[in-house]
């Protein structure tokens, strides 16, 4: 069976948009990690159909695979089957109303249809079955890497109904006698799919996503002025933020952006082993006088030290959170005061527009 794709082109590496779009149009999207070690043919589950259940057995691993969010789990009463490397399945069930046959791809397709129904419950269900729930990592792909995860994330993106999708993972690369790096573009051109690495829809959420969240605000008075400070924590972890804003940062035209690793040697105890104390200062001062700006300050990612200096632990996850304030104070445009290349790459990376040269102001 060839799947005619939504989109004028089908490419062996799709987009996240066009992925997630060809997904909420009805058609399957395929999901590989970046080796082409796994993949898996994924389905919107509202809408899967006795054709598209034969597609999966026919061309995946015998299986089919419900993803599905914890909490749909709790509340059908799915209790855990196994746990295993972080993989956890559910028992499997048959919907009580399918075919008689229930291993029939007309029984399977109703059994996968049920558990993505907003009238669903508990007693729908028959247990042990053919069709296998699998419980994802709350924050999908950016939590466990994994084909289940990058399921439930496309299925929510994407807006199916109940944010279940249905997937099998591809049989031996999809039965096909080439070398492992070419199968996954191989099947799905020749099945006319959408396909989409992991790591590229982990970046477009990163990308797309708030995942910060403001905790406090206040006013903050310094010896260079008075700012405006936010205290933020991480939703994926928890990790607890800093800004400190001056003016309207939300208008438009670049906005003077100062990222300042904290330094507890440096910027508490003004430690001459390092020159972060100067540097926050010079960094305050200079919003100050344009009178237009925002200083990010974030914790290391790793404990640091008594007197190890904080800029020497940046690294993406530190853009990160930095990209992921700046958009929750509606910065459009970023001018960097202490420019590097790796900033502005980092920056651009995680969907910030950084300009450079005259005129920032």
């Amino acid at each position: 069976m060839t799947y005619v794709s939504a989109s004028a082109t089908v490419r062996p590496r799709s987009p996240a948009p066009s992925a997630i779009a060809e997904l909420a149009s009805g058609h399957p999207v395929l999901v590989h990690d970046g080796e082409h070690r796994i993949a898996a043919i994924v389905f919107a589950a509202a809408r899967l159909d006795q054709a598209d259940v034969r597609f999966m057995l026919e061309h995946g691993s015998g299986m089919i695979c419900v993803a599905l969010s914890e909490s749909r789990a709790e509340y059908l009463q799915l209790p855990d089957m196994l746990t295993a490397a972080d993989r956890k399945f559910t028992v499997s069930v048959d919907a009580d109303q399918a075919d008689s046959d229930t291993v029939s791809d007309r029984g399977r397709a109703e059994t996968v249809r049920r558990l993505a129904a907003p009238d669903a419950k508990a007693e729908n269900f028959i247990r042990p079955g053919h069709v296998f729930p699998v419980v994802c990592h709350e924050h999908g792909v950016l939590g466990q890497v994994d084909l289940a995860e990058a399921a439930f994330d496309l299925a929510r993106l994407a807006g199916v109904p109940g944010q279940v999708a249905a997937f099998s993972r591809l049989g031996d690369a999809g039965g096909l006698a080439a070398p492992m790096t070419t199968r996954v573009e191989l099947f799905a051109e020749d099945h006319g799919l959408a396909s989409i690495d992991i790591a590229e829809l982990a970046r477009h959420r990163l990308r797309t996503e708030q995942l910060v969240r403001l905790v406090v605000e206040t006013r903050l008075p310094t010896a260079v002025g008075v700012f405006d400070c936010q205290g933020w924590e991480g939703e994926l972890d928890g990790t607890e933020l800093m800004s400190l804003r001056v003016g309207d940062v939300a208008a438009n035209g670049p906005v003077q952006v100062a990222i300042h690793p904290a330094c507890q040697a440096g910027d508490v105890f003004g430690s001459t082993n390092c020159s972060c104390a100067a540097r926050l200062e010079e960094s305050l001062a200079t919003l100050q006088d344009l009178g237009r700006g925002v200083l990010v300050y974030l914790r290391p990612s790793e404990r640091l030290g008594f007197t190890e200096c904080g800029a020497t632990r940046v690294g993406p996850e530190t853009y990160l959170a930095a990209a992921q304030i700046l958009r929750a104070l509606e910065v459009d445009e970023v001018g960097l005061i202490n420019p590097s290349a790796a900033a502005e790459e980092s920056l651009r990376s995680y969907g910030c527009a950084v300009v450079t040269g005259e005129g920032i102001a």
